[in-house]
């Protein structure tokens, strides 16, 4: 756990060592946790990820409404993963 927290902050590390212990697929967004944890050989999922898994599920109508959301308090998407999640789930 000391060594991750060398590498990615406290939060990140006590999901990482969790996942790790419980062989449970992680939900990560930053990309230093995510290149960790992908170089420790955990199935990792990112926010946008859980959205557009929700839809194919059909708990959410819209990914572009929850990205929207997520926008709107202050969190960062990058404009291109944007357009391409939306195309993929046939939003634009």
């Amino acid at each position: 756990m000391k060594a991750l927290m060398l590498v990615v902050d406290d939060g990140e590390a006590e999901a990482i060592a969790l996942a790790l212990h419980s062989g449970a697929r992680i939900l990560i967004d930053e990309r230093r946790g995510r290149n960790t944890a992908r170089k420790l050989g955990l199935e990792i999922r990112g926010t946008i990820g859980l959205f557009v898994e929700a839809k194919k599920k059909s708990i959410i109508k819209s990914v572009k409404e929850c990205i929207d959301g997520l926008l709107e308090v202050g969190y960062y998407v990058d404009g291109e993963l944007i357009e391409e999640v939306l195309r993929k789930v046939d939003e634009i």
